[in-house]
């Protein structure tokens, strides 16, 4: 038994020095941003596994119990791919008086009653993207940005009677100011229109009495336009160097607008050692500029 297991602890010496694939950078793209992320980057094992080795067991999801900075950062991309062409902002509240009763599946259930009523309107192919927050006195609410063109009157009409018909308060006072809809004022500020919500971190403070408060932001499938781009390298070491090189420059520009952001406000930004990928924020055209300029220069195309 023990000559077996030295036998197999070499085999595992040996694959570890090769890469099950290829080194991979994934590049995705929105309106204004470049988000970069690595895969199969390190070296892997060709599954061999000992007698005493417990099973693998795959993780199951954990309920959502508060907006994660994790999530906001992947909220804050991917609502600036979502902007395009939005023009509808929607906001849809409840009275005081059912603060005490409401749930996160019940809210949810409300508001997917209510999108597919305002697509099956409005028109069943309609992009359209949200985000879940709490008033100060802890009632819910939903702001909805949607790329309906419709009469903005005829909209407000339908918005308030469908959200009041499908909350079923029975108050006049809901009826009549239980919605907002208004036309988004500029394309460009309806990512900072929705990310704004992203920085009010009292309104993500989920109350007491909330359960089962599951996702904070969402949207159609068709309404994130991402533009990704996959960049293969040779499955070893030096495909994985060759890999980083080619991020080098956007890494230099990235630390030099951090550091400038540091001497700005006084508080330390530092990038990350390689390992995982990064964001640029803002930085879309910059990542395009420093490609195009290392392609020209090392004739080699990625």
């Amino acid at each position: 038994m023990q000559a077996l297991s030295s036998k197999n602890n070499n085999m595992r010496i040996a694959d570890f020095e090769s890469f099950e694939k290829c080194p991979t950078l994934l590049i995705e793209k929105s309106c204004n941003h470049v988000r970069i992320k690595e895969k199969n980057f390190y070296t892997g094992l060709k599954h061999v596994s000992l007698p005493h080795e417990p099973s693998k067991v795959k993780s199951t999801k954990k309920a959502i119990k508060e907006f994660s900075y994790k999530s906001q950062r992947n909220c804050k991309f991917m609502f600036d791919a979502a902007s395009r062409d939005m023009s509808t902002a929607i906001c849809l509240t409840y009275p005081l008086e059912l603060r005490d009763s409401l749930g996160g599946r019940q809210v949810k259930k409300h508001f997917k009653a209510f999108i597919l009523a305002y697509l099956r309107k409005f028109g069943l192919k309609g992009r359209f993207i949200w985000v879940l927050e709490f008033q100060t006195n802890g009632n819910p609410h939903f702001h909805v940005v949607t790329d309906c063109k419709a009469d903005i009157k005829t909209q407000r009409e339908f918005v308030a009677a469908r959200w009041y018909k499908i909350v079923g308060s029975g108050l006049e006072k809901h009826f009549n100011a239980g919605t907002s809809c208004n036309y988004v004022k500029s394309q460009a500020g309806v990512a900072s229109y929705m990310a704004s919500y992203l920085k009010k971190a009292d309104q993500k403070q989920v109350p007491e009495n909330f359960h089962n408060v599951g996702r904070f932001w969402g949207g159609s499938r068709n309404a994130f336009e991402v533009e990704k781009e996959i960049r293969e390298y040779d499955d070893s070491r030096q495909g994985v160097a060759c890999a980083r090189q080619s991020m080098r420059l956007m890494r230099r520009y990235k630390s030099a607008k951090l550091r400038e952001l540091s001497r700005q406000t006084g508080k330390r930004f530092k990038l990350p050692k390689p390992g995982g990928g990064f964001v640029v924020w803002s930085g879309r055209s910059a990542f395009e500029q420093l490609s195009e300029w290392q392609n020209r220069e090392s004739g080699v195309p990625f």
